[in-house]
């Protein structure tokens, strides 16, 4: 069996940026994914987003895990969301992060291949969230 890629993700009001996050969650080629969210006091409708993607990732075989605190900031987020996380390794991307398809499955095949390495990362690229092509 695959092993679980756990993603924590704190999220501050991110209407307009978080559902092209989760679309790029979903369309990952990886397929054994936890999605850990934190909701760290949205004043906008970040809450109702999130939990509109609920039964997409519930499908698709994920297990997803909604928490909500009041805005502590970005780190408290991240160390609550910890308390959670179950799998063998993790993931902490942005809510205005867009994930390429492979890129889960880049990094898990890698660190399996390499097991002397202990942390992988990836080169970013700063798009305009109104048109990704750019």
């Amino acid at each position: 069996m695959k092993p679980l890629v756990s993603i924590i993700t704190p999220c501050y009001n991110g209407n307009g940026k978080i559902q092209l996050y989760l679309d790029s969650i979903l369309n990952q080629t990886y397929d054994n994914l936890e999605i850990i969210l934190i909701n760290d006091g949205s004043t906008d409708n970040t809450e109702k987003i999130i939990l509109s993607y609920k039964n997409k990732f519930i499908n698709k075989g994920y297990k997803f895990i909604y928490l909500k605190q009041e805005n502590s900031g970005q780190d408290v987020a991240l160390n609550n969301g910890l308390k959670f996380f179950s799998g063998e390794y993790l993931i902490w991307p942005d809510s205005d992060d867009i994930l390429l398809e492979q890129n889960i499955e880049k990094k898990v095949e890698f660190l399996e291949k390499h097991k002397e390495y202990g942390l992988v990362y990836c080169n970013a690229e700063i798009v305009d969230s109104r048109n990704i092509n750019k």
